[in-house]
């Protein structure tokens, strides 16, 4: 599976590598070919279990040999906000070649919901954390407010 992180916007959110790139495997029924590791280019993408904002459950394994861009973005993040609608045109444009899931890290769900109501988006959005797994931390994402100047 090819897995594109969309971090597009270094402002909002940054990749700290820990000191070791093998993580433990947080899935042990899966396969031991499937050895899960950190998201770094040759590895395995970790696979997650979220809700969507459609309270629908997906995983990352449904997209199993598709080019799949992850985007992390906040509400709290306007530049994220604002290339939601960019996104929306490139997956409407790609979406039988490429999918996108986008993660919202803050797991603002009355803010999220009040903001698809004027952008509408047409791939899934899932929350964060919301059935334990922390999608953000399992890809060592850590979203900041970006200082402002």
């Amino acid at each position: 599976m090819v897995v594109l992180a969309a971090l597009l916007l270094s402002a909002c959110v940054t990749i700290v590598p820990s000191p070791s790139q093998e993580t433990q495997n947080p899935y042990p029924d899966s396969s031991p070919s499937q050895k899960m590791q950190s998201p770094f280019p040759g590895n395995f993408a970790p696979d997650f279990n979220a809700n969507t904002v459609n309270n629908e459950t997906i995983s990352l394994t449904e997209f199993r040999g598709q080019t799949t861009i992850l985007n992390f973005w906040a509400m709290w993040c306007s530049p994220c906000r604002g290339e939601i609608p960019e996104l929306n045109r490139f997956y409407k444009s790609y979406r039988s070649k490429v999918a996108i899931l986008s993660v919202e890290v803050d797991g603002q769900r009355n803010a999220l919901n009040d903001f698809l109501q004027s952008t509408p988006i047409g791939f899934p959005i899932v929350l964060n954390a919301e059935q334990g797994a922390d999608i953000a931390e399992l890809y060592q994402i850590r979203a900041r407010h970006a200082a402002a100047g």
